[in-house]
């Protein structure tokens, strides 16, 4: 809404991430670089320096806990640029994001988004887990349309979300 982006693709496990984040890339009219290791991840931040935000999409953490320290040691290179944040479902279960927390405790994310928002269940379970890991939460995904499902999470937002549950 306004800010100069850049996109940057740091995924190499799962299977057509670059393609599907070239596609957002391509229809926001934002560039985007993929990167496989610390070195390109330095010189694309360095290649966008003149960028408002620069977002570097990572794969998402499983139960294996050498994701997050892969995670970490990407994110080292960059020197202290990157600020993490944790992405995590609304439908979530709380054993769920209790384990996610595991892993991404470690990542120390200075904000949350919260996606999924529109498939049910509510947003209590992971405001209720922010609270308790104390991690501040800055944007919905409401649907599948971005960026136009993309909410802020101020007052007004969570208060409707969370009474529509």
């Amino acid at each position: 809404r306004g800010a100069s982006v850049a996109l940057v693709m740091a995924d190499t496990h799962r299977v057509g991430a670059a393609e599907q984040l070239g596609a957002f890339a391509r229809f926001l009219a934002v560039p985007m670089r993929a990167v496989s290791d610390g070195a390109e991840l330095v010189t694309a931040l360095a290649d966008f320096g003149e960028r408002d935000v620069v977002y570097v999409d990572t794969a998402g953490l499983t139960g294996d806990a050498s994701g997050a320290a892969d995670l970490a040691r990407l994110f080292a290179t960059a020197g202290g640029v990157v600020t993490t944040a944790a992405v995590v479902s609304a439908s979530a279960s709380e054993a769920a994001l209790r384990a996610a927390w595991r892993q991404l405790g470690g990542l120390a994310p200075a904000t949350c988004v919260v996606t999924k928002v529109d498939e049910g269940g509510g947003l209590g379970t992971a405001c209720g887990w922010l609270a308790d890991v104390r991690v501040p939460l800055d944007w919905l995904g409401t649907g599948t349309r971005v960026p136009d499902d993309l909410t802020a999470a101020d007052g007004g937002a969570l208060a409707a979300w969370l009474t529509a549950a």
